[in-house]
């Protein structure tokens, strides 16, 4: 059988630099890993490329909470901004100094030895990295009921932060759904940061429940609460909330509440699941942080609202992400990793 040589070294001299190249892109370990694409992954994907670490972002649902924050006002260096606007400009920051994006959600992980395995979707074979930051933020627990999604975020008429979105609350009746510590402590909230010309309070149990101070302080507020109540749908033009049907739990009686606003205070969950047999959670799912970012394993840091000194701010995500990046970095120079 004749074959041209010439041919033959050329193919497989590509071949093997193909292969070369695709075993060191599975067997790659990076400096840093950030698992999560909020606000604290993206800023602190800025500061480790412009410390000119090997940063990879895997960032699940891209720009997080952030994307569904609608005006904020409240960020350093903007009057005014759209939330998901924001969070766009701190990933292409990021990418534009050199931080790698991969648009993959995270399955599983490994921090038991380093370098430290993360696994997506896809490929088969794990992300490895010398450090890790976990940003994956949290969920807002949620009502559950028709229209919810409809009219949740992007100044529509549901929203979870006063300090965020109070601002365009004027001369408006509010209704706070909950009865725990959260939707008590965002009575007050309502009431010092914003002109809401009536506040009423839905709690789904029959008593409320929390601190006594908060309790008591809700008591003597003034406002009306309405306990033992179920939300049963949202209502709207299309473009705004209009309104709630709230059904009495110990009657059955449906009643509806008119309102352009909705404050959703039943709390939040941590995205921690992935992490929960690898670093210490404590029990309200939160990753528990020392000296601000250190988790239970060294090399493995936690940023913003998955954590347990979260503020669910955006500026206050955006600061621990950056302090993130700086552990990350100080860890790495300490074992000559850099």
């Amino acid at each position: 059988m004749m074959f041209d040589q010439k041919i033959f070294k050329g193919n497989l001299f590509t071949w093997l630099i193909l292969f070369a190249n695709s075993c060191y892109t599975q067997n790659q370990v990076h400096q840093l890993l950030i698992i999560g694409g909020g606000p604290a992954g993206y800023s602190a994907g800025v500061s480790a490329a412009n410390g000119k670490l090997d940063t990879v972002i895997v960032e699940g649902e891209p720009g997080g909470q952030a994307t569904r924050a609608g005006e904020i006002k409240n960020f350093p260096g903007h009057e005014s901004v759209n939330g998901a606007e924001l969070a766009a400009s701190m990933r292409d920051h990021a990418e534009k100094l050199g931080t790698k994006i991969i648009d993959k959600q995270v399955t599983r992980v490994d921090f038991s030895q380093t370098p430290f395995k993360v696994w997506t979707d896809q490929p088969k074979e794990p992300i490895l990295a010398h450090t890790i930051i976990i940003a994956t933020g949290s969920q807002p627990i949620k009502i559950n009921c028709p229209g919810e999604e409809q009219y949740w975020g992007n100044g529509r008429g549901i929203f979870v932060c006063v300090k965020c979105d109070g601002h365009a609350i004027i001369d408006q009746e509010v209704v706070i759904i909950g009865g725990g510590p959260h939707a008590l402590r965002e009575i007050n909230n309502v009431k010092q940061r914003t002109s809401a010309s009536k506040i009423t309070l839905i709690n789904p149990n029959k008593q409320l429940t929390g601190p006594q101070f908060l309790i008591n302080r809700a008591q003597e507020s003034g406002i009306k609460i309405l306990n033992n109540y179920t939300v049963k749908q949202i209502l709207g033009d299309q473009q705004h909330v209009t309104g709630i049907e709230v059904i009495d739990n110990q009657t059955g009686k449906i009643s509806t509440i008119k309102t352009k606003w909705v404050l959703v205070g039943l709390g939040w969950q941590p995205n921690s699941q992935v992490f929960k047999d690898q670093v210490k959670i404590n029990n309200k799912n939160q990753i528990e942080v020392t000296s601000e970012t250190n988790t239970s394993i060294a090399g493995v840091f936690a940023a913003g609202d998955v954590t347990s000194t979260a503020r669910h701010q955006l500026f206050m995500a955006s600061s621990s992400g950056f302090a993130a990046a700086m552990d990350a970095e100080k860890y790495l120079r300490n074992k000559n990793l850099i």
